[in-house]
C-alpha cells in the first residue's frame, strides 16, 4: 500500500471513529420503523436544526416558547430523541 493510500485509510478511520463517538451509527435506519430515525439518544441544537432543516435560532426559539422540550447542560441546550420525535408528531398533527 502506498503512502497516500495509508494516509487516506488513516484519515477515514479517524473520521469514522469520531462519528461513532458522537453517537452516529454506520447502520442504515430501520426502514420497517420510519418513526425511529437514525438519531443519537441526545441531540444538541445544531443536530435538531439539521434534522428539522431549520436554523439553530428557530430551534432555540421553539425551546424558549415551550414548544420543544429541552434541558441545559452547562451553557448548551440538549434535546432527547423522544422529545424531538414528539415535537415532530405535534407538527404533523397540527397540519391535519
Amino acid at each position: 500500500m502506498s503512502t497516500i493510500e495509508q494516509t487516506i485509510v488513516a484519515f477515514l478511520s479517524e473520521a469514522i471513529n469520531q462519528a461513532i463517538e458522537q453517537g452516529f451509527s454506520l447502520q442504515r435506519p430501520d426502514e420497517d420503523n420510519p418513526k425511529q430515525p437514525n438519531l443519537p439518544p441526545t441531540l444538541d441544537v445544531l443536530d435538531v436544526a439539521r434534522h428539522l432543516k431549520v436554523s439553530k435560532y428557530t430551534v432555540i426559539n421553539r425551546i424558549k416558547q415551550g414548544k420543544l422540550k429541552a434541558y441545559k447542560q452547562g451553557r448548551h441546550w440538549k434535546i432527547k430523541r423522544e422529545w424531538l420525535l414528539e415535537y415532530e408528531e405535534g407538527l404533523i398533527e397540527n397540519k391535519k
